[in-house]
């Protein structure tokens, strides 16, 4: 409706003095009411014990690279909190020995089904992506194929194993 120069927006309803915001100012000023409301739980979580939200604080890196050199393997590592990772490209051989335990020779299974450990040629396999085994000795285990401590395996390029640095005084 309009009186001269002045136009007057139509009430949304009958009865109603409030005019009708449209869909979209309606759909923005909800988002704002439910972000300021999630605003305020994620404040109140943690007095509640709650941290699920909470980033986790960022750890300084300090990892070692070590390297696995043997029958013909060249593979690349280095701890994690929670076992040992091998790099993309390392290399493990396809023979195992007979000796090798069952659970060795699955989880070998279970990367080459997953597309994790393929055929490189006639006598290796190649990891296709960083891969963390739940240890040293697992992963230096299905690389060789053999049972192995993993401690005394993985070294640096100076010849240190990584038993070595595990056992240096002051360190963990």
């Amino acid at each position: 409706m309009t009186r001269g120069n002045v136009q007057r927006q139509q009430p949304s309803t009958p009865g109603s003095r409030a005019p009708h915001l449209g869909f979209e100012a309606t759909l923005r000023a909800m988002i704002a009411i439910v972000e300021s409301f999630l605003d305020e739980l994620l404040l109140c979580f943690p007095v509640l014990g709650i941290t699920i939200f909470e980033k986790p604080e960022a750890k300084p890196s300090s990892r070692q690279l070590l390297w696995l050199e043997n029958k013909g393997v060249t593979a690349q590592g280095y701890e994690s909190e929670d076992g040992f990772v091998v790099k993309s490209g390392s290399t493990a051989v396809v023979q195992t020995v007979e000796s090798v335990p069952a659970h060795t020779l699955a989880l070998r299974q279970e990367l080459l089904a997953s597309g994790i450990l393929k055929r490189k040629d006639e006598g290796f396999y190649q990891l296709t992506q960083d891969y963390e085994f739940s240890s040293p000795s697992a992963a230096a285990a299905v690389l060789i194929g053999a049972t192995v401590n993993g401690r005394d395996w993985w070294k640096t390029s100076d010849g240190t194993t990584l038993k070595q640095l595990q056992e240096k005084p002051g360190e963990p």
